[in-house]
């Protein structure tokens, strides 16, 4: 059963959260750099690992509500319920309407970007870093010819994003904060 979350509790778990990201990007993957690794691997480690640990405080919460490991009591605890059309509609128009504000701003971002108090880090390559410029055949400083390995590695990170994110925000702690 789901006990209530206060906001303060709720709070720590964004703030932790986003502390062990930004430790990683903007600490560890330094380091990472100075080992002589791409910003590429240290990305892939110390971007998706925090959201792998997203995931298994998500699972660790379900089961310390003492719910039984069974995937239909699990996906309607963790709300991975089917999209009804309405929220397909939804869930449409705030993408079409978040590309368009993404479009919007991005100009505002590469202005905010020449500031210095909003400047990216150096070591930061140029799919996020707007004051650097993209290099054919380059991703996050990493000559891409003939490096499949990145597709699958990509995704299994996305997985962690998607999952570790929905199921603990979404999942477990939106519905401790309702009750």
């Amino acid at each position: 059963m789901e006990k209530s979350i206060s906001l303060l509790n709720s709070i720590w778990y964004f703030i932790i959260s986003s502390l062990v990201i930004y430790f990683g990007l903007y600490y560890c993957i330094p380091i990472t750099l100075t080992m002589g690794l791409p910003f590429l691997t240290g990305y892939l480690i110390f971007f998706y690992a925090p959201f792998a640990l997203l995931l298994i405080t998500a699972l660790i919460l379900y089961r310390l509500e003492g719910n039984k490991w069974d995937w239909g009591f699990f996906t309607k605890r963790t709300r991975l319920t089917k999209l009804s059309r309405t929220d397909l509609l939804w869930a449409t128009g705030l993408f079409i309407i978040g590309i368009i504000v993404y479009a919007g701003l991005s100009p505002v971002g590469n202005w905010l970007a020449k500031i210095s108090f909003f400047s990216p880090p150096d070591f930061f390559p140029a799919e996020i870093n707007p004051n650097k410029s993209r290099i054919a055949g380059y991703m996050m400083d990493y000559k891409l010819s003939g490096q499949y390995w990145i597709i699958p590695v990509y995704f299994i990170g996305w997985f962690f994003n998607i999952f570790g994110e929905e199921l603990l925000w979404r999942g477990m702690l939106l519905p401790r904060q309702i009750t």
